[in-house]
């Protein structure tokens, strides 16, 4: 069961949103007791024009690596309408919304759980 889904929404920041989710996944994602938390990546690309096909591959493979996928929408419908999308594949119990120029930092995720844990 994946505990957490990360939901991205790229226009246009390909090699952007792939540092977005290494920076995620460097520091690992860990319960309280230090057991490995399951979580995915979604990114939803807005019909970006710009194409960086080697970035774009990178976002992908990444996607995939954390139990997640890459939804290519066929329009730029916005970031509400992205987001959602990316919402509507999401498999975890909590939900983070970020955006491709987002750099988390170690121990920025971890506490942030820790008090979701402790506050039902």
């Amino acid at each position: 069961m994946t505990r957490l889904a990360l939901l991205i929404v790229n226009y246009n920041s390909w090699s952007l949103c792939a540092g977005a989710i290494r920076s995620f996944a460097a520091p690992p994602t860990v319960h309280a007791d230090g057991t490995p938390m399951d979580w995915q990546v979604l990114v939803v690309d807005n019909a970006a024009p710009m194409r960086d096909a080697e970035a774009e591959k990178d976002v992908e493979a990444l996607c995939a690596q954390y139990g997640g996928k890459l939804i290519r929408h066929d329009e730029n419908s916005g970031y509400s309408k992205g987001m959602n999308l990316a919402y509507a594949s999401a498999t975890g119990d909590w939900i983070l919304v970020s955006n491709p120029d987002v750099r988390y930092l170690a121990e920025t995720v971890n506490p942030l759980l820790r008090a979701m844990e402790r506050d039902p």
